[in-house]
């Protein structure tokens, strides 16, 4: 399981530096999210770049429960 989470790299107030956005199944899906979501970042923020938008496997989500 991938998530797709934006880290924020300058402290805000009761803001958490890390969010979950929302859960992949796979890592493709994850990049395609986050190259989507960056760019749309990046137009309505130009000059912002306090965060990254990333995606990272969670090896605990991946377990299988039988």
């Amino acid at each position: 399981m991938w998530i797709l989470v934006i880290v924020l790299l300058n402290q805000v107030p009761g803001i958490s530096p890390v969010t979950l956005l929302e859960t992949y199944p796979t890592s493709h899906e994850c990049h395609s999210e986050r190259a989507r979501i960056g760019d749309e970042m990046a137009k309505a923020y130009p000059d912002e770049r306090d965060f990254e938008i990333a995606c990272r496997f969670n090896p605990r989500a991946a377990i299988v429960k039988s």
